[in-house]
């Protein structure tokens, strides 16, 4: 999701299997040049 007028990008990412989290939000940030990043994950059992 973006909001244009207060230049931020919202993402949401799901995925059925197991990723490194680490490793998306590195590529996220360095993809979207962000400088502030809040992160929450939640995992499902």
């Amino acid at each position: 999701h973006t909001l244009d007028i207060l230049e931020k990008v919202f993402i949401n990412i799901f995925s059925c299997k197991d990723f490194d989290e680490e490793r998306v939000i590195r590529f996220t940030e360095d993809w979207f040049e962000g400088e502030i990043v809040n992160k929450l994950l939640i995992r499902r059992l």
